[in-house]
């Protein structure tokens, strides 16, 4: 989940993508230019430096224990 602040209201705005159009709720400036940053924390998102990492999923099985 990303966040934009705007600049003119102050209030932020939500979403589950940080492209395309992005008018704000509250005024409806369009936030197109504002800086995205994740929703759960007042750090900048930046795409190019972030790496994906996928960690496989561990299945313990525990059929016949008491």
């Amino acid at each position: 989940m990303f966040r934009k602040n705007c600049r003119v209201c102050g209030n932020a705005s939500y979403s589950s993508s940080e492209r395309g159009s992005w008018p704000c709720p509250f005024c409806n400036t369009d936030l197109i230019e504002e800086r995205a940053m994740f929703a759960n924390t007042s750090e900048q998102n930046r795409i190019e430096d972030q790496t994906l990492t996928f960690m496989p999923l561990q299945r313990e099985s525990h059929r016949g224990e008491n």
